[in-house]
């Protein structure tokens, strides 16, 4: 029983890897790639529920002011972090199009994994235990009884229904 729960340990472990890997973005490259990355970053909160970059609202109340708002603090010199987090201050983190992989948003982020694992580890002990049941309820293969004697009543009994099935 140590050796699934190592391997579930291993498994959680790396599943969570990825997710405590934040990656961080810089201001490399030009204007307009912080620009579009920024874009897909932030969502629209005129409630389409899309990002910035594909609010389908052609003069959107809000997508329009912020996209012209992020291009300003761009031209100003500000980087990626200080117009994510001015939009985070002024709106809070619902400006975010995904959550920040930090606290509490973690669980978000690692618990599908662990569900994952959890589920087929679950499967296949369950299974591992049914064949084991399989196995052990199982009677080896003998040969069948054998036909008990017919005696001279039965015998003239099955020629009797034999003769009358052919007829």
């Amino acid at each position: 029983m140590r050796i699934p729960f190592y391997f579930f340990a291993l498994a959680l472990f790396l599943a969570s890897a990825p997710a405590m890997a934040v990656e961080q973005a810089g201001s490399e490259g030009g204007i307009e790639e912080v620009f579009s990355k920024l874009s897909r970053d932030l969502q629209c909160l005129c409630g389409c529920n899309s990002t910035i970059a594909s609010c389908p609202h052609v003069k959107c109340g809000y997508a329009v002011p912020a996209r012209k708002k992020m291009r300003a603090m761009l031209n100003d010199g500000k980087t990626y972090d200080d117009v994510v987090a001015y939009f985070v201050k002024k709106e809070g983190e619902v400006a975010l199009s995904s959550p920040t992989k930090k606290g509490f948003n973690l669980v978000g982020y690692i618990l599908p994994f662990i569900a994952i694992i959890a589920a087929g580890s679950g499967v296949a002990v369950t299974a591992s235990r049914w064949a084991e049941k399989g196995r052990q309820g199982a009677a080896p293969q003998s040969h069948p009884e054998p036909a008990p004697e017919m005696n001279d009543e039965m015998a003239e009994k099955l020629r009797k229904e034999l003769k009358d099935f052919e007829a």
